[in-house]
């Protein structure tokens, strides 16, 4: 069954559709006019750096020591840039990604197990396999597929395909199991949990997961949370009523994984846009039972927020990670176009700088020129790269070198003073074949040389 909206972000906000053109007509002339820096914007970039897994082979054999100019230069990755626990397959084409999912979806009945946009009265549990084409990092597939179809079909010829051949619902405790052996056998006992935004599907949903780890790169426990948008351009309104309906059910699932996972996991939630309003209503209900932080990262993506709300909101969801970091960008159309909705600044936006103390705010307004700069977070290469630094590498903004404190507002507020380091990355996962990722129309994919 073809998915025709793929993975490509897609934004809208309002019935009728008129409201939907006239808002987003007004946010692209207010973004053109003084929203957004002209580029080219930062273009100088660090010197980047190679790593294959191979090389901590080289460097802890003690028969052979390396020269001395070379001791150390790849210690930080040994950790962070292993093979990833949730790849199941390699092929020159792709790869096939694990990846958990819980849901307050209605299930489909279909023979591969997905769900509706119909919410249903509690969560699912599942795990999905994902098949992920070979393509350029950070650009999504044209469209999605479900089942066991041949990958050389002729509705894939030309196309960036994903693929969801297999998803399977299991129970709470299989789920806590399945994750818990995802982490047990990471390097860094950790764990991406992905909630996306307004109008996205399941499918959607599980395939940005695998991209977003593939992309980042991510080696440990992969699990997203898939609230039941409607995915269409008209039903903003709507989505905005079940995200509200979704809060209990997305409260028992952050408890389920705060309470039962190994202790010492490392939990790095990304949210996006709408998506970020679940969540911090989510962590505000948790806080009534949180002694103290257990989330490693809460980062915050484009929200979709009002000032108000977030005022309100973010202080228990701070307290209950040890870092959290907001993703901004001035250019944002589609968060321009939501503020003529709500006549309301959205804090995605970065300009209420006076609501954000304590938290590192990273402005991607220099950096970020897509269409509607609103995906900046799986799609902008710089920002994926700023993401792996902030995650696998825990460094705080103070310690990307890239990143410029801007002396305003009461929070800290960051721009991008140059690009980040490229890192490039090659995964042995035998003896017989090793995947290189590399900075070339192919990048982001696996190659095996």
């Amino acid at each position: 069954m073809m998915h025709t909206g793929g993975c490509r972000p897609r934004t809208g906000f309002c019935t009728p559709s008129a409201v939907l053109l006239v808002s987003l007509a007004c946010g692209m002339a207010l973004s053109a006019g003084c929203g957004k820096m002209a580029p080219p914007g930062v273009s100088k970039r660090q010197f980047g750096v190679h790593y294959d897994t191979a090389y901590e082979t080289w460097a802890r054999n003690p028969e052979k020591p390396l020269p001395a100019i070379a001791r150390g230069a790849w210690d930080e990755f040994f950790d962070t840039l292993a093979e990833p626990v949730a790849i199941v397959d390699w092929r020159d084409d792709g790869s096939t990604w694990e990846v958990y999912h819980a849901t307050n979806r209605e299930p489909s009945g279909n023979d591969i197990e997905t769900f509706t946009k119909q919410r249903a009265p509690k969560n699912s549990y599942g795990v999905a396999r994902v098949d992920l084409p070979r393509r350029q990092r950070g650009i999504s597939p044209d469209a999605i597929e479900q089942g066991l179809s041949p990958a050389n079909s002729s509705s894939g010829k030309g196309r960036l395909i994903a693929r969801l051949p297999e998803s399977e619902i299991i129970g709470r405790e299989e789920f806590v199991s399945g994750l818990s052996r995802q982490i047990s056998t990471s390097r860094q006992k950790d764990l991406l949990l992905f909630v996306h935004g307004f109008n996205v599907g399941f499918e959607e949903a599980v395939v940005r997961t695998a991209q977003i780890a593939l992309d980042l790169p991510f080696n440990g426990a992969v699990v997203c949370y898939s609230w039941p948008s409607q995915q269409g351009l008209n039903t903003y309104q709507k989505d905005e009523q079940l995200y509200q309906e979704s809060v209990p059910a997305f409260t028992e699932f952050l408890t389920t994984l705060r309470d039962e996972l190994p202790e010492g996991t490392r939990i790095h939630l990304v949210v996006h846009s709408m998506g970020n309003r679940l969540v911090l209503r989510g962590l505000q209900s948790t806080d009534q039972t949180s002694s103290g932080a257990w989330l490693e990262n809460l980062v915050l993506c484009a929200p979709d927020v009002g000032i108000r709300d977030f005022q309100d909101w973010i202080p228990a969801a701070a307290r209950q990670a040890e870092r959290t970091t907001l993703y901004v960008s001035r250019g944002d159309v589609a968060l321009v176009a939501s503020e003529n909705l709500h006549l309301e600044s959205r804090i995605g936006s970065g300009t209420a700088l006076d609501v954000v103390d304590g938290i590192e705010m990273i402005d991607c307004s220099e950096i970020e020129f897509s269409f509607l700069g609103h995906s900046y977070y799986g799609g902008n290469l710089d920002v994926l790269g700023d993401l792996f630094e902030l995650i696998k590498l825990d460094r705080p903004a103070h310690k990307r070198a890239h990143l410029r404190r801007v002396a305003k507002g009461t929070g800290e507020r960051w721009t991008f003073e140059e690009l980040p380091r490229q890192v490039l990355w090659t995964w042995n996962f035998d003896k017989s074949q090793s995947v290189t990722v590399e900075a070339t129309p192919a990048a982001g994919t696996p190659v095996r040389r």
